[in-house]
């Protein structure tokens, strides 16, 4: 057999291995135990964009958002990210997760989440939300890969924080990065 087909073998498993097979949406109290990525304190208290975030990988896009120091709801520890007045926040990556994990609460209502990799809808799931349920202020998302994740909310009064974003380490993507750019290569070399 050749180098070059053992390599691509070795590329092919490599996805195969680390590809999410199924995707898990569910809401905790605590997310996945990881420390949180993006806190919002970053940035003063006030109106924001949400570009201010990109040196994070992350973007956030919602009507009237601002960050808030009222911190008095489950998972929500000082300053946090609220929008008024709009139904949909989106949330996009710079680069493919696996995991995303945030505080998320709203008045009480229904939350649709969906996920999203290269503009198409990967998975989506609706969740109860509520703000001060300490049991189901995470939401979670894990064993898929999206690039964009949004949020829809269906309350009587839509507004929503966030809080304490968390992320998988970057080396939990090497095997599948790997993977993929082996495949690509091997294709190029066969084309």
């Amino acid at each position: 057999m050749s180098t070059n087909r053992v390599v691509c073998a070795l590329g092919v498993f490599l996805v195969w291995v680390a590809a999410p097979v199924s995707a898990d949406i569910y809401t905790n109290a605590d997310g996945f135990g990881v420390a949180p990525y993006v806190t919002f304190d970053e940035f003063g208290l006030g109106p924001k964009n949400g570009t201010e975030w990109q040196a994070w990988g992350v973007t956030f896009s919602a009507f009237d958002m601002k960050t808030d120091g009222n911190d008095g709801y489950p998972g929500i520890d000082g300053p946090n990210l609220l929008a008024y007045a709009d139904p949909k926040l989106r949330i996009d990556f710079d680069e493919p997760m696996t995991a995303f994990a945030m505080a998320w609460i709203t008045n009480p209502g229904t939350t649709t989440f969906t996920a999203y990799l290269g503009g198409s809808v990967v998975e989506q799931a609706a969740l109860a939300t509520d703000y001060d349920d300490a049991n189901i202020c995470y939401s979670v998302f894990e064993n898929i890969t999206f690039d964009a994740i949004e949020g829809t909310i269906d309350a009587a009064f839509l507004s929503f924080r966030i809080d304490n974003l968390q992320v998988p380490e970057p080396g939990a993507l090497l095997p599948l990065m790997l993977g993929l750019a082996t495949v690509v290569g091997c294709r190029r070399r066969a084309a």
